[in-house]
């Protein structure tokens, strides 16, 4: 039944005491809520991606779906088994080699004796640690161990999938390979929900996305409109980050223009692509630089483009300006990228922009996205104009 309410939750939440209040001699506790009224659902073969700033409730959510804590009120129907990956050393005892914590976990998870034999050999060329299989799982490094966990949980016959920053692990080979088999796992009915800070995970397997905050859920729907207001939110979070700057310069809007000038960010190769930054300059007595910085799904860096104005060389007057920049055609290869902003002033950075805008190029779904081996520097053409 694809159409099949497997995870839903109704009205849900979390409280717990505050530490400021643990011991007082008049017995009164104040509570926190980190999850606060949470209702959703999620259907089979589903994914969703859940995004939200450090302390937002996402981990504690996870722990209620997965059993090992307990609402303080609400409800949380699931139908069919569950298994997770979100905290080391939760699901393998550390004492017990590679090999024991196989047949030790899958038994845990109702595997018969046969299964967890049929399924072994899979497990361990899966998570390529054969010639550390015979190892107390306590020697593995952080990385390995998620290797071994995410190795068993894809061959386990469970319903629904919850993992939380685990795409992460290992090099970009076994990312792909850890993709693939999730989309694989999306096609047989599996239902995920993903917690990733990364938005090409998001994007690569989320069917809708939700954003939490303080433990509530701010929006709940598409995928594409739910980055743009993280990352909208997320510009916010960190403007203030090395903020030397002050009121210097404030940015009203950035686009991402096609060459028929219409706002779009999923583009097919060889396409030309502009981004479009309209920002204002309170005052200025300083040397002053605007850099845009290009960077693929892993946050490393491609190129960059300096703005330089036509007279008095980076001294922008006080008002409006519109600054393009013209990315090379042909440049970029299928994947997503980010653009961030930088203001530099005297040769200082004054404020920052994380992944203020993001361009897809011929985002294929049922292809692996590949960071594209472009050297870093200045490339592409920038101009700012003042409005008039």
């Amino acid at each position: 039944m694809p159409n099949e309410e497997i995870l839903v939750l109704e009205n849900l939440s979390k409280a717990y005491v505050k530490a400021s209040s643990i011991g007082r001699l008049n017995g009164s506790a104040e509570y926190k809520l980190a999850i606060d009224s949470l209702s959703f659902s999620v259907k089979r073969g589903e994914t969703l991606g859940i995004l939200g700033h450090n302390g937002s409730g996402k981990s504690t959510l996870l722990r209620l779906i997965a059993g090992i804590t307990s609402p303080t009120s609400g409800s949380i129907t699931v139908k069919g088994k569950i298994a997770s990956i979100f905290e080391l050393g939760s699901l393998f005892h550390p004492e017990l080699s590679g090999y024991e914590n196989i047949e030790f976990a899958a038994y845990l998870y109702g595997l018969s004796k046969e299964e967890i034999v049929e399924k072994r050999e899979a497990i361990v060329e899966f998570s390529e640690l054969r010639d550390r299989m015979h190892t107390a799982v306590k020697h593995y490094s952080s990385g390995m161990y998620l290797r071994l966990a995410i190795a068993l949980i894809i061959n386990l016959n469970v319903d629904i999938f919850l993992l939380d920053e685990v795409l992460s692990v290992g090099d970009l080979s076994f990312q792909h390979k850890c993709t693939k088999a999730f989309l694989r796992l999306k096609e047989q009915g599996k239902s995920f929900v993903l917690v990733s800070h990364n938005m090409r995970d998001i994007t690569m397997l989320a069917d809708k996305a939700m954003i939490m905050k303080s433990g509530r859920s701010v929006y709940f729907g598409e995928v594409d409109k739910a980055f743009y207001l993280y990352t909208e939110s997320s510009m916010k979070h960190i403007v203030g980050y090395d903020d030397n700057g002050g009121d210097l310069l404030s940015i009203n809007k950035i686009r991402v223009l096609s060459k028929q000038r219409e706002e779009s960010f999923r583009f097919m190769y060889g396409e030309e692509i502009s981004v479009s930054l309209d920002f204002e300059v309170a005052h200025t007595e300083e040397k002053v630089e605007i850099l845009m910085v290009l960077t693929d799904s892993l946050q490393y860096y491609l190129f960059h483009s300096y703005s330089e104005a036509e007279q008095d060389k980076f001294l922008l007057k006080p008002g409006r300006y519109d600054m393009q920049w013209d990315l090379p055609s042909g440049l970029l290869h299928h994947g997503v990228f980010y653009v961030e902003v930088i203001l530099l002033v005297n040769d200082k950075m004054a404020k920052r922009y994380y992944n203020a805008c993001k361009i897809e190029v011929a985002h294929i779904r049922d292809s692996i996205l590949t960071s594209v081996p472009i050297p870093f520097g200045k490339q592409g053409t920038s101009r700012i104009v003042k409005h008039s």
